[in-house]
């Protein structure tokens, strides 16, 4: 048997613009991460499901010698995980950057394979310039029967037919900057 829907796995690396304070990424924001841009003004995301596979975090080094704190939280699900999960580290000195690897529960919501909605997939704290990577396993629209359109997004700029990476906290005015690719 062999599946036709395109399915993959890839880990994604931004940058924070600006102090993470409790920044909520959804999975809708996951679906976006490739988008392609059918006029100047509207992109469409090619990822049809998501699921998180790691998060990974690290700190910039603090030149004042001051600890620097990154945390990732994955959100409870009170119908199927109660429980909020926190993984955080603190840097020492200016030698060792605070560094977290986070992987979701098995059974957990973010463990699971989740369509674009406006439901959190998960919370990050953390400074300025602090490094961020998200891999997720996607699956590519495939829309045979014509039930699964892909989401419209309004954004400024785009160039037809060019694919564009978004922010990971939000398509078009998030704070996580993708790195190294073309993004709007």
């Amino acid at each position: 048997m062999i599946s036709s829907t395109p399915a993959l796995i890839h880990r994604f690396r931004f940058e924070a613009s600006s102090a993470l304070v409790s920044t909520a990424v959804l999975y809708e924001d996951l679906a976006y991460l490739i988008q392609i841009a059918a006029t100047t003004t509207t992109t469409y995301a090619l990822f049809e499901t998501v699921r998180i596979v790691k998060i990974e975090m690290w700190g910039p080094p603090s030149s004042s010698l001051a600890p620097v704190t990154v945390s990732c939280e994955f959100e409870g699900n009170s119908s199927i995980d109660t429980s909020r999960k926190v993984f955080s580290d603190t840097s020492l000195g200016s030698t060792e950057v605070a560094h977290v690897s986070a992987r979701p529960d098995t059974n957990s919501t973010a463990g699971m394979w989740q369509s674009p909605s406006g439901s959190t997939a998960f919370y990050l704290n953390g400074p300025t310039n602090c490094i961020v990577d998200v891999t997720i396993e996607t699956k590519i629209i495939n829309n045979l029967n014509g039930d699964e359109a892909p989401g419209a997004l309004t954004v400024v700029g785009a160039t037809v037919g060019q694919v564009y990476y978004g922010r990971l906290d939000g398509p078009t005015t998030g704070l996580l900057i993708p790195v190294a690719v073309k993004y709007l």
